[in-house]
């Protein structure tokens, strides 16, 4: 059996980079508890601290989700291109010492995190498509990745955690706006029905192709947008439907560098020009 762990990162050393004693750390655990219960509340009610997973024998894999207190049925869902399961965690912080973790167990070959709206989501890059149940019990959430496993957990009371089949609903592409930033930045926004969408965004060339996988494009967005205008490196957005999906794609003009990020049911697409090394090498003239 071959199993991962992801734990949770460490708050115990000084800014001079020496550790606090054992005494000292519980004093100040007794003062931050009594600040937190005097205030009222913490922003987030739990918190994921470790991420396991395992191959088990019948050729499943199984994903065990740690938190600081009992836990409630995530929402998941999953995409096929590419192969991936995401799941949210509401009213949850992450705990754990990186947001990008490179897992390789069975059908999961790597795990983001990304905290946002209150919220943290999972998201975990598979190898194939496969099927996945949820269960929960006390602290615990497991992810059964395909095999036949039964969703039972390693736990002293013998009670059956709640099985949870994952609904398959289509989602949507509502809008695509373009604006232009403070830095001349072209920013795509594209705006979802609801914010279950998952997209694989890469870099091709002169172009970056958004993929978003069981989207549904309407009609009057499958065009050409031509924002040459603007002033920024993005010359035109096209949107097209791609199977059972939908894909943009994004051509600049020049030498350029990106980033995406999404908040809710918005993605957004950044896209910033990049200065040519204009130093070049002067050959020696000899004497």
């Amino acid at each position: 059996m071959k199993r991962v762990i992801v734990t949770e990162r460490a708050r115990t050393s000084c800014g001079n980079g020496r550790h606090l004693s054992l005494a000292l750390r519980r004093v100040l655990g007794v003062v931050l508890l009594s600040t937190m219960l005097g205030s009222g509340a913490s922003a987030f009610a739990n918190v994921l601290k470790s991420v396991q997973a395992i191959e088990e024998s019948d050729g499943a894999t199984s994903l065990v989700l740690e938190m600081s207190d009992p836990a409630a049925t995530p929402r998941t869902f999953s995409t096929t291109t590419p192969p991936r399961i995401i799941m949210d965690l509401a009213g949850a912080s992450s705990g754990l010492k990186r947001h990008g973790q490179f897992i390789s167990a069975g059908v999961v070959k790597n795990m983001q995190v990304v905290e946002a709206q209150g919220r943290t989501r999972l998201i975990f890059d598979l190898t194939r498509t496969v099927p996945h149940d949820v269960g929960v019990e006390g602290n615990r959430i497991r992810v059964v990745l395909g095999g036949q496993a039964e969703l039972a957990l390693p736990v002293e009371d013998p009670a059956q955690p709640q099985l949870v089949k994952t609904a398959t609903t289509e989602s949507g592409i509502t809008n695509i706006d373009f604006r232009r930033g403070k830095e001349s930045e072209g920013r795509i926004e594209i705006t979802f029905s609801d914010d279950r969408v998952a997209a694989d965004v890469r870099k091709s060339g002169e172009q970056i192709v958004a993929r978003f996988s069981g989207v549904v494009l309407p009609e009057e967005l499958e065009r050409r947008f031509d924002v040459t205008d603007f002033g920024t490196p993005v010359v035109a957005i096209d949107a097209f439907r791609r199977g059972a999906g939908a894909e943009l794609v994004i051509t600049s003009a020049g030498p350029y560098e990106y980033k995406s990020f999404q908040v809710g049911k918005r993605m957004f697409i950044d896209v910033k020009a990049v200065k040519r090394d204009k130093k070049k090498s002067k050959p020696k003239t000899q004497k």
